[in-house]
């Protein structure tokens, strides 16, 4: 009996095991057809300037935390974004999404195990992959979501070429996908060039730079070039200057540096360095640049604002009634085997009158069990038996008191 209790427990367990597992193994999957629709929203055209991309979603009622969905961007974009967090406007998490690559995965919270008619909207910022669109041609990129395809039309712009017969400042941020959520030192980057070398060369430049509100100069990070420009305008072929060969002042709001290297024709230097974000809670971060070339006259150049990128998203659902809890088809629900507990018969002991032997009847003088009682299914002819030695017995009690007080009333005898 022991041995099959104990091979019965070990099933048991095994089954809740395996129904625990694939429970769980069945709780997370792809909340297909979540994706509704996908659009991009182009501010000025600019390739420079960045792209917002917005989707809309709903997942089915059989949804539940752990589920997911994905977006594929295509190869002419780059997300500028980690992640994010889409919340109702009680500000519960519905879903949360994590950028990795090209793919964005978005994950349902346990807000669907008490909502059903989830949906919400989604949005992030892009940039144009410079080497992969076409300048000033509409072209259609296509957003992929399981089986479903999303087209949009977008006309990247250069905006002409850049002019390089005066100084040039641009500022962008180190890591556009994270900026300064990760570390805020050096987390800006501005560069200022001077203009296309004349015939005759340069051979003193002078920069001079100040930085503007929520941000420091990292003063190590500085570094000068000489380089050319491509046919678009763009800094490229960069040699690095010795830093023998210029003499910089720097603090954490302003830097000059004094080069008296020589600059051949047609070529320009350029200047680099990276700042500390010392106030995130600005949305735009601006520097002010001059360069003065032999001598002459300090040349001013403003670098466009380097904006926050933004992304985010809402959630919404209607709530179920208190107490219902909606179980998605297929779900297995695993309930415990009962616990057996065996109760021995209790032992009965029959103890007879002192000097007397009692001898039960044998089993072969037992009669027949009577029909009307093996019928009830109670007595067995084990009790029966055990009804009758006890009958026997007390008839015999009864005798031998009766002769008993016969004999007191008799003393003579």
């Amino acid at each position: 009996m022991k041995i099959l209790l104990k091979a019965f427990a070990a099933v048991s367990l095994g089954a809740i095991a395996a129904t625990t597992l694939f429970a769980t193994s069945a709780q997370a999957s792809v909340a297909a057809g979540a994706v509704k629709s996908v659009s991009v929203t182009q501010m000025d055209g600019s390739s420079y300037r960045f792209l917002s991309v917005h989707m809309a979603w709903c997942v089915p009622n059989s949804s539940s935390a752990g589920d997911t969905f994905t977006l594929v961007l295509p190869p002419q974009l780059t997300a500028l974004t980690r992640g994010f967090a889409m919340a109702d406007p009680s500000g519960k998490t519905v879903a949360n999404a994590k950028v990795s690559g090209d793919i964005a995965t978005f994950t349902l919270t346990d807000y669907l195990a008490t909502h059903d008619a989830v949906c919400g909207t989604a949005f992030f910022d892009a940039a144009l992959n410079l080497k992969s669109v076409p300048a000033n041609k509409p072209i259609t990129v296509t957003f992929h979501s399981g089986s479903s395809e999303f087209d949009a039309v977008i006309t990247p712009n250069q905006g002409g070429v850049i002019d390089r017969t005066k100084a040039v400042k641009f500022g962008a941020w180190a890591n556009p996908a994270v900026e300064d959520t990760i570390t805020s030192v050096g987390a800006l980057h501005w560069m200022i060039d001077t203009p296309l070398a004349p015939p005759a060369g340069y051979s003193k430049v002078v920069f001079g730079d100040s930085s503007g509100p929520g941000q420091a100069f990292d003063c190590q990070s500085l570094t000068l070039s000489i380089g050319t420009a491509d046919a678009a305008g763009n800094f490229t072929n960069g040699v690095p200057v010795a830093s023998s060969h210029y003499v910089k002042v720097c603090s954490a709001s302003a830097l000059k540096v004094t080069a008296t290297t020589s600059v051949p024709h047609g070529k320009l230097l350029h200047l680099s360095v990276l700042a500390t974000v010392t106030d995130p809670s600005l949305n735009a971060y601006t520097d002010t640049g001059s360069v003065g070339m032999n001598g002459q006259a300090q040349h001013t150049a403003r670098a466009q604002a380097v904006l926050r990128t933004s992304a985010g998203g809402n959630g919404i659902g209607t709530a179920r009634p208190t107490g219902v809890v909606f179980t998605p088809p297929g779900t297995v629900v695993s309930i415990p085997p009962p616990k057996l507990v065996v109760i021995p018969p209790a032992r009965v002991v029959v103890t007879p009158p002192s000097g007397f032997v009692f001898t039960p009847p044998s089993a072969t003088t037992s009669g027949p069990v009577p029909t009307e009682l093996a019928s009830t299914g109670v007595p067995t002819p084990t009790l029966l038996n055990l009804a009758v030695s006890l009958t026997a017995l007390g008839t015999l009690v009864l005798v031998i008191a009766s002769r008993s007080r016969r004999n007191r009333r008799e003393p003579g005898r």
